[in-house]
């Protein structure tokens, strides 16, 4: 138990070092190109029309808008709000696995850690892509209807779907 805490720790620590840097690595440049920098460029038009130059504008997400004031709000883009939907992903996995096992807490611990321990949640941890992000929307949408808020449901149902 102690050593799947150290390394959770120290996971999450890594995680939380490599969002405060800016984009950097080769996998992050479809985010920093695309994802991050077509909201800015509508501000610097200050228009939302179709930007000529630009095929990736045809397909905009809604999700680039809604995060675009977190990644524009300091000099270099930010993507410390990937990191808090990596949290927002663990505290959903713990609230699911805790519903659905009769309240067992080692058993939304145990879920907690199997998802961190997941290839594809590793990888994208601490980066600017956006995977993270809609998988946060999918299981946020099934907390929402098992919990009965309809509402936030279909939003959180909405940005998971217009992803896609």
């Amino acid at each position: 138990i102690l050593l799947a805490i150290f390394l959770s720790a120290a996971y999450l620590i890594i995680s939380l070092y490599a969002s405060i840097l800016p984009p950097h690595l080769i996998q992050e440049s479809d985010a920093l190109n695309y994802h991050m920098m077509l909201p800015r460029q509508h501000l610097i038009y200050h228009s939302f029309t179709h930007i000529p130059w630009s095929t990736a504008d045809l397909y905009v997400l809604p999700i680039d808008y809604a995060l675009s004031p977190f990644w524009l709000s300091t000099a270099w883009p930010n993507k410390f709000v990937q990191f808090v939907f990596l949290i927002g992903i663990l505290g959903c996995v713990f609230n699911l696995v805790y519903i659905w096992s009769d309240k067992s807490k080692i058993r939304s611990w145990v879920a907690v850690v199997a998802v961190m321990s997941c290839h594809i949640i590793a990888i994208q941890a601490g980066t600017a892509m956006l995977d993270l992000v809609i998988l946060y929307c999918f299981l946020a949408f099934i907390h929402s209807l098992l919990s009965g808020r309809f509402i936030f449901a279909a939003i959180e149902f909405t940005f998971f779907v217009i992803i896609f």
